[in-house]
């Protein structure tokens, strides 16, 4: 049976091995560097990284990413107070019957333990000189790197210059543009509006050509309607003429019929209507009738009437000549008619004051 104190110091060797495997920080400890070829993929990879802090996070994170086992350094006090603690287990044996067999393991692990003593001693000065040599590589390739990141960056910032200053040019040329678009369309807009109303005028104006044409021939109309009258009242006048011995009624009554005809012919042709020839004759009548009465209030009141009329026809636009000539017509007849009036005033007191025809026959 094997005795209990052995078993454990056993226990305790296995342990040993399986913490010297797994790099127990209590037994021993494992080193890493950087190969070579890792360093330059690393160094590639930041010189693409623009930011300095980046580059300091990138470059460490990597370093513990990429790092590989280079060495195992034994701990020595650690590995010490584990073997002590073996050597106690046995001493506290009373039963140990091949201690001459665990002598010679002890022996043999404590030449063992030189052995790693050495080789750890060796690789740490191995790995200080390596590492001392790949940090100057490091250091060499770190300042170049800077200085590349550095030429790269003053590349990018004049780039970025050039395309602030391309982009200020382009921006400023654009806004030209624009401001020249919004003037030529506001231009257009104002002369299409020009056109526009120059159509609409046009179009307005060609509305009352036809107008006028159709008021031209419509006075055409009457002014020949007019004409063959007039030609038939020359023709009448000269009957008149002819009849000498017409009485003095029916002669006034034919001049007053021939002359209102005449005024209604320059009334039309100068464009008076005939219901203010009609009302300027009856003012013109009544004024002779208060001047041969004397009635100075009937003469102003009529006078104010013509003088009403004359400046209505002066608003209108009439000329002076025309509506001279018209007052003058329609005072010439006031004058016939009132004169032809009292001939047949007169004619009438003649009749009263005839006797009475007696048509009774005297008997026998």
């Amino acid at each position: 049976m094997t005795c209990e104190h052995i078993d454990n110091v056993l226990d305790k060797i296995n342990n040993l091995v399986s913490k010297i495997n797994d790099s127990d920080p209590s037994i021993c400890k494992k080193i890493n560097y950087i190969p070579e070829d890792k360093l330059k993929d690393l160094l590639d990879e930041l010189s693409n990284k623009k930011d300095s802090a980046e580059r300091e996070r990138s470059f460490h994170f990597s370093f513990m990413v990429n790092g590989v086992l280079g060495a195992k350094v034994i701990n020595i006090d650690g590995f010490s107070n584990y073997l002590k603690g073996m050597f106690d287990e046995l001493k506290g044996c009373g039963c140990c019957s091949n201690l001459s067999s665990v002598k010679s393991d002890l022996n043999f692990y404590k030449s063992r333990y030189s052995d790693l003593q050495s080789s750890s001693d060796r690789l740490e000065r191995e790995l200080r000189d390596l590492r001392g040599e790949k940090e100057e590589e490091i250091r060499k390739l770190w300042a170049e790197l800077e200085k590349e990141i550095r030429g790269r960056k003053n590349d990018n910032v004049q780039h970025n210059n050039d395309k602030l200053g391309w982009e200020r040019e382009k921006g400023e040329l654009q806004t030209k543009v624009t401001k020249k678009e919004g003037e030529k369309n506001t231009e257009i807009a104002k002369r299409e509006g020009k056109i526009t109303g120059l159509t609409t005028g046009l179009r307005n104006e060609k509305n009352k050509v036809v107008r006028l044409e159709d008021k031209l021939e419509t006075r055409n109309r009457e002014i020949r309607e007019l004409t063959r009258q007039l030609a038939e009242l020359r023709t009448n006048n000269e009957n008149l003429r002819e009849r000498a011995g017409q009485s003095r009624e029916e002669l006034l009554t034919e001049k007053i019929r021939l002359k209102y005809s005449k005024l209604e012919i320059f009334a039309n042709q100068i464009g008076i209507n005939l219901q203010q020839v009609s009302d300027l004759c009856r003012y013109c009548e009544r004024l002779v009738h208060a001047r041969k009465n004397c009635n100075q209030a009937n003469i102003e009141t009529h006078e104010d009437n013509i003088t009403r009329v004359r400046e209505e026809l002066r608003q209108r636009g009439f000329q002076i000549e025309d509506i001279q000539k018209f007052c003058d017509k329609c005072e010439k007849i006031a004058k016939m008619r009132v004169e032809l009036n009292e001939i047949r005033q007169q004619q009438y007191e003649a009749r009263q004051e005839l006797p009475p025809i007696n048509n009774n026959r005297i008997s026998n």
